[in-house]
């Protein structure tokens, strides 16, 4: 039987592709061949052609980012004694040919965590995360990323994996668990990328967690803009849009749905 979970994540996917700004440029300009011979058709066009533009402006990105993302915070501002850093998984994959592991750009939030941790923030390390893969067969990501820290020289016993959850609901849900069978008090630095941040404290203050957060990998570029960012439209531009629109929907999502 699929849970509701599983239709929940499918959806969001499903979602994913269709609220992406490229789509809607890729929809409006197929409307307006086809329906070349109707007096509206250019009308599509330019429509399409204004969107391209405005989400693919480097400049209008930074401005609606910096109204959302938090800035970064040092390491030293964070308050030293809590009971684990817990990092969100989606950071990285596994590499069957040649057993390696294969960090993303949100590998940040594991090298900002390690930081965090060598700097005495936390007593150990969790990283939350299964297997993105619902038909099975594939190693959750925090088993494969808590091996890897151990190739690395971390004890065994500092880094805890919570290998069950398949988005950031269930991360609160199955750590709050683990919490739960270790007796531990829930105090804890949450790591995850800046922009999802706000979703994922919700949900683990949701299961009686006190949350310091701790943003990583921002969608906020941290070298000043250009002139030629500024004006030339890019391609990057883009797909950081996907990822803002699908953590708004996501919020909003959560809260219908009572996760937050």
């Amino acid at each position: 039987m699929v849970s509701c979970f599983s239709i929940f994540y499918l959806t969001s996917k499903i979602l994913l592709f269709l609220l992406s700004p490229l789509v809607w440029v890729v929809l409006l300009f197929l409307a307006g061949i086809l329906f070349r011979r109707n007096k509206r058709s250019k009308f599509i066009c330019l429509t399409g052609i204004i969107i391209l533009l405005l989400f693919s402006n480097s400049l209008f990105f930074r401005w609606v980012i910096s109204t959302w993302e938090k800035p970064l915070q040092p390491a030293e501002s964070v308050t030293t004694g809590s009971e684990a850093i817990v990092v969100l998984g989606g950071m990285a994959s596994f590499e069957d040919a040649n057993k390696r592991v294969v960090f993303s750009s949100s590998g940040d939030r594991l090298m900002q965590s390690l930081d965090l941790y060598s700097k005495g923030k936390a007593k150990r390390i969790v990283i939350s995360g299964g297997s993105g893969n619902l038909t099975g067969g594939q190693k959750p990501e925090s088993e494969f990323v808590k091996e890897f820290l151990i190739r690395l020289g971390y004890s065994d016993s500092l880094v805890y994996a919570e290998n069950q959850s398949i988005n950031t609901a269930q991360n609160a849900e199955f750590t709050a668990a683990l919490f739960n069978r270790h007796k531990w008090p829930k105090n804890i630095i949450l790591v995850t990328s800046a922009f999802h941040l706000y979703r994922a404290s919700q949900c683990f203050e949701k299961w009686g967690f006190h949350v310091v957060g701790y943003g990583t990998d921002p969608l906020m570029p941290v070298v000043p803009i250009s002139t030629s960012e500024a004006i030339i439209p890019n391609a990057d531009t883009l797909s950081k849009w996907n990822l803002l629109i699908k953590e708004w929907v996501g919020i909003l999502a959560y809260k219908l749905m009572g996760f937050i």
